[in-house]
């Protein structure tokens, strides 16, 4: 395939039982897995697709096309197998599971997410895309003009932050761009050497709370009390 194609990214579907063959091609190719949550909530065993599992090099699901929508997904569960989930996922109530579904997911080690969009909606079964072996039906949901709101699309934004599955968000870039061009001419008026990655640096840790800055020769700077404070 390489040969053929090229360096490609690559998903190896590896779902179902895994033969030690099936082990050995993944190791060789580095081609990550699949761990789609729906599967991981089975009472009577340990189950691979439970996160504290997973290695990094995997793709994590809630669900795939193939898949019910976690919101109808829910009710096709045993009793033992529904409370499992609750437990594992914390919460109490059926209407609650979706977003923690996504949340475990999101908080994983693996090195990539995928959520589908019925999940944010908490779309019931209508909203399921495909029943394997099956024809009529399959492929025909469509999200709705005005389904995805502002309210919807900043929890989104929200979730992906917290987990670490974005970058910060762009005013606070910008905020932070104006800050560090503030800071650096500052200083240049002040001093004939600064390093300026180590002002960038405390900057994005310290969140523009600085307190001292070090720096290769320090001079005294009249009226020394901008950006840094008093003593600064």
């Amino acid at each position: 395939m390489q040969e053929k194609l090229g360096d490609r990214k690559v998903i190896a579907e590896d779902l179902g039982y895994l033969t030690p063959s099936v082990k050995r091609l993944l190791k060789k190719t580095g081609f990550p897995g699949m761990k789609v949550l729906q599967f991981a909530f089975d009472s009577r065993e340990e189950s691979d697709y439970l996160p504290h599992h997973y290695g990094t090099n995997c793709v994590v699901y809630t669900g795939t096309h193939d898949n019910n929508t976690t919101a109808g997904w829910i009710h096709e569960l045993s009793a033992r197998d529904r409370k499992f989930a609750k437990d594992y996922l914390n919460v109490s109530q059926n209407k609650k599971i979706p977003d923690a579904m996504i949340r475990t997911a999101l908080m994983s080690v693996a090195e990539t997410v995928v959520i589908l969009m019925q999940d944010y909606l908490e779309v019931g079964e209508e909203g399921r895309i495909n029943m394997p072996s099956t024809v009529g039906r399959n492929w025909t949901w469509r999200m709705q003009e005005g389904t995805c709101t502002k309210e919807l699309a900043a929890h989104i934004r929200d979730l992906t932050s917290i987990y670490g599955r974005c970058s910060r968000s762009l005013d606070t870039k910008r905020k932070e761009g104006k800050e560090v061009k503030k800071i650096a001419l500052f200083l240049a008026e002040g001093f004939e050497e600064i390093e300026a990655l180590t002002v960038v640096d405390l900057v994005r840790r310290a969140r523009l709370e600085i307190q001292t800055v070090s720096i290769s020769e320090e001079k005294e700077v009249p009226g020394s009390h901008g950006i840094f404070g008093d003593g600064g």
